[in-house]
């Protein structure tokens, strides 16, 4: 009886091990989800908030474009962000959290050129944050369609 009960426990936590890296999720951002003329809600246009493994992908229109992503993890500790970058732009990313304080300047994120993926690792509390990501400058094409990004948090 001990015995069968450990395997069962056993084979429940490899199978939640498991499902958790089976469901991350992808997501792709949908415009309009600009910050213009200061209205935060428009921050959560996507409808999706990313959470740990989860990828967002996305598009880069013009050099004004910009791409907001909702991220809360669900506990509090360091995570890692990846911004994989066409072969072609230049971008970066900056973080603010619920209340409208920019939590990580794009000068971080900013280190590799064109085509060059960008990431930190740092620490985040169970709240939420916001993900903004655009172009460095004016690189690549505008009413790009075919280049898209990937953001990944670990």
């Amino acid at each position: 009886m001990k015995k069968k009960l450990l395997v069962g426990i056993s084979s429940l936590v490899l199978s939640l091990t498991v499902a958790s890296s089976v469901f991350a999720a992808s997501y792709w951002e949908t415009e309009t989800n600009e910050h213009s003329n200061d209205k935060w809600a428009q921050r959560d246009a996507n409808g999706f908030v990313i959470g740990i493994g989860d990828v967002a992908q996305g598009y880069l229109w013009d050099y004004q474009d910009e791409d907001y992503i909702a991220f809360q993890p669900k506990t509090s500790g360091t995570r890692t962000i990846r911004l994989n970058v066409p072969s072609n732009m230049d971008l970066r990313f900056e973080i603010w959290d619920a209340a409208r304080n920019k939590v990580l300047d794009e000068s971080i994120s900013n280190k590799n050129g064109i085509g060059g993926a960008e990431s930190v690792t740092m620490y985040f509390s169970a709240q939420k944050y916001y993900i903004l990501v655009d172009r460095v400058n004016y690189s690549g094409a505008d009413s790009n369609t075919t280049n898209g990004y990937s953001l990944s948090i670990q």
